[in-house]
């Protein structure tokens, strides 16, 4: 996949993976461009054509009440063992039996949530807009 997308795409190497480990190791929290081991332009640029590639996905976050608009979105990996096999290479391994403590559970969560939006995005529902909404 790496390969075909820098083919296509033209991009340096290597910012394929970041943005995945990126995306990746911040699963289920607000997602920033930072967050990708590139420059900031690079990382939007790399980040929007992942998700034309329906590589990333994206969860935009929308206020009710219009002082309080400005959310950053939640980005998710089409596939969970994608999403897991990049951060297990810098995030500790995780257990829904094993692991207690709240803190160590918490990426978890992001990896059900990734789950989720995975199975509301099948069929048909693929070309679907979804997004969150807080009071």
């Amino acid at each position: 996949m790496e390969e075909n997308f820098q083919r296509k795409e033209g991009y340096q190497p290597g910012l394929f993976g970041k943005a995945l480990r990126g995306v990746a190791n911040h699963i289920g929290s607000p997602s920033k461009l930072t967050h990708v081991d590139a420059t900031k332009y690079y990382a939007k640029q790399v980040i929007e054509l992942m998700k034309t590639w329906h590589i990333i996905l994206e969860v935009d976050h929308y206020s009710f009440d219009p002082n309080h608009s400005n959310f950053l979105p939640k980005r998710y990996v089409h596939d969970v063992g994608v999403a897991n096999r990049f951060r297990t290479l810098s995030v500790p391994p995780i257990s829904v039996i094993n692991t207690i403590d709240p803190l160590m559970r918490t990426p978890l969560g992001g990896l059900f949530e990734n789950a989720v939006l995975i199975n509301l995005l099948q069929g048909k529902s693929a070309y679907k807009k979804i997004s969150s909404s807080s009071a």
